[in-house]
């Protein structure tokens, strides 16, 4: 005798708990990076003032002229004197960024919020008597320190 077995195509119920669970931990952990992109935005732009600042400090000792760092709370940009080398003057030339070919500035902050600052570089690379703390909201703060330039980051 023959027997006919008919198969239902078709999941389990254990196999669609199990996708379903599998699906929910991928959530769980995925769902925060598309959600919140504050926190790496913040990051990005912390990395990059650093960036600019110490490339700022590099060049001012590399041309022997200072150059400056001009913070706002909503951007950066890097600039040196008219002349190069004047010992008077204001700093109204941009800094060419060597990566871009471009001013070395930024204005696109994604509503990240910086303590306005202004810190020029000596020839020397020190950047004044004090140090400067500059706040980045979201972000741990950068600290240039005075006598010797040398920017802190955490």
């Amino acid at each position: 005798m023959c027997r006919l077995v008919a198969f239902e195509a078709g999941f389990t119920t254990i196999e669609l708990i199990a996708v379903v669970i599998i699906v929910g931990i991928l959530a769980a952990f995925t769902m925060p990076h598309f959600l919140g992109r504050s926190a790496f935005d913040a990051r990005g732009i912390h990395d990059s003032l650093a960036s600019a600042l110490r490339y700022a400090q590099k060049l001012a000792i590399a041309s022997n002229c200072p150059i400056q760092v001009q913070i706002q709370a909503g951007g950066y940009s890097v600039k040196q004197q008219p002349s190069p080398c004047s010992s008077t003057g204001s700093f109204t030339r941009p800094v060419i960024d060597p990566v871009g070919n471009a001013p070395l500035q930024r204005t696109d902050l994604h509503g990240i919020i910086l303590t306005p600052a202004t810190i020029t570089f000596s020839p020397s690379g020190a950047a004044g008597s004090a140090d400067t703390t500059i706040a980045v909201s979201g972000a741990p703060s950068i600290t240039v320190v005075g006598a010797t330039g040398y920017v802190e980051t955490r």
